[in-house]
């Protein structure tokens, strides 16, 4: 578009580092399939006098993100709903013979969100639905007795009988970081954190795993652990070649000249 618009200045912005710094030449195409596109760009930068390409954080192009995934969505059939409506600030005039054409113009958009582990065992305490898959509906049946919903909490009773809170994923995370290196954080280990985590009075199915993964990938711990003397491979006896052969032995000899009556002695070893 910018060719045919005989655009002679012309800044490009994308998400992506790697395809960026491989326009500018810092990085090697090393995948066929992304050569062709390459060798096209360059061409059409050619016929352009004067290209700026800038690399911009996915997290700060929200809106742009936001609208290649729905412009990539569209192009796979029966995955996504898309429709547009139209409202009016002020009713057109003809608000009789557009009320037949509304149809063609409304629109839902719908999005599939990422279903919240507790919402079922909620959903099962509340108001007793299950989910239509039996597998979910066995586990959810066992489980809900360790469950208590109280005042729009969910609460899970530990062996000990004390009352845990359920958190969801950007709540256990916070807890993880406030745990291991937070005000009162010693930098636990993953065991240490999990034990601290529950004492402290909360509670998600996969704690043990977040917390050992956690404790794992922390800078601070990788800088200042202990070292370790383990050796990197397993290692292995030294066979002689023959019996005996790492044997010493130092042998003194006296030796005395018939002339002068010197004494010398020698080392053999």
């Amino acid at each position: 578009m910018a060719v045919d618009m005989k655009q002679l200045q012309l800044q490009v912005f994308g998400n992506s580092q790697l395809v960026v710094n491989q326009l500018l030449g810092s990085y090697e195409v090393k995948k066929p399939e992304l050569r062709p596109y390459h060798n096209y760009t360059k061409i059409l930068m050619g016929w352009i006098c004067d290209v700026i390409i800038q690399h911009v954080p996915r997290k700060e192009s929200k809106k742009a993100d936001a609208l290649a995934a729905l412009a990539s969505s569209l192009t796979l059939p029966n995955q996504a709903q898309v429709t547009i409506y139209q409202k009016w600030v002020v009713p057109p005039p003809n608000e009789g013979e557009r009320e037949e054409n509304k149809l063609e113009h409304l629109m839902a958009v719908f999005e599939a969100e990422k279903e919240e582990w507790r919402q079922p065992i909620i959903n099962y305490l509340s108001y007793g639905i299950l989910p239509e898959n039996m597998r979910r509906r066995t586990e959810i049946r066992r489980c809900a007795p360790r469950f208590l919903y109280y005042k729009d909490t969910l609460y899970r009773r530990s062996f000990e009988g004390v009352l845990l809170r359920c958190l969801w994923e950007d709540e256990a995370l916070q807890a993880l970081q406030e745990a291991h290196s937070g005000v009162c954080g010693s930098h636990q280990s993953g065991p240490k954190l999990h034990f601290h985590i529950k004492r402290m009075g909360y509670y998600w199915p996969t704690m043990v795993k977040d917390c050992l993964d956690y404790a794992r990938r922390c800078n601070t711990c990788q800088f200042h652990a202990n070292f370790i003397h383990q050796p990197p491979e397993v290692l292995h006896l030294t066979v002689a070649s023959w019996p005996f052969d790492a044997w010493g032995l130092d042998v003194w000899l006296q030796l005395t000249t018939s002339q002068n009556g010197l004494k010398m002695w020698l080392l053999r070893k």
